[in-house]
């Protein structure tokens, strides 16, 4: 499985380190600030760069910005991601990324979910991130339909 991580700050670089550990999956990273993406690169946080040329074969896209970056980067990218692709926002705000993600979503033919992993630290930054930190933590998720058990299950075993 193909697993993209969108910024690699605590969040998202706690994310992929985790799914490395724990998995034999191939991990893909983007960050805006593309010094952070060659760190986790080197770390071994992320096995691959994301880019235009592979985001399409990613099984699912664990977005860890900004609300109005997560809004921005599915916009910008929904034609190149797979319509079998389910994208997770890992962010606190939900209606507002909900209600634009999901409309983005539909249009293009993947699936989207709301989400948030109830860990964190005090500290920010993928240098402070770390494969155990959602050891033991819920997550919140929201689904646009509460009755697809089979997405929800899918979801919970990643």
């Amino acid at each position: 499985m193909n697993i993209a991580v969108i910024g690699l700050g605590l969040i998202g670089g706690s994310l992929a380190k985790a799914i490395k550990k724990n998995t034999d999956h191939t991990v893909y990273g983007f960050d805006l600030n593309e010094s952070i993406t060659m760190y986790a690169l080197m770390d071994g946080g992320i096995d691959k760069a994301l880019d235009d040329t592979n985001i399409a074969q990613c099984d699912y896209i664990l977005l860890s910005v900004y609300p109005k970056a997560t809004i921005e980067f599915l916009k910008e990218k929904a034609e190149l991601i797979n319509k079998s692709t389910v994208a997770i926002d890992c962010g606190g705000v939900k209606s507002s990324i909900c209600e634009s993600c999901f409309e983005i979503s539909n249009k293009y033919g993947f699936t989207f979910i709301g989400g948030h992993p109830m860990a964190g630290t005090q500290f920010s930054g993928i240098k402070y991130s770390r494969a155990d930190l959602f050891k033991g933590a819920s997550m919140v998720i929201v689904p646009e339909h509460l009755n697809d058990v089979s997405l929800i299950e899918k979801v919970k075993e990643l």
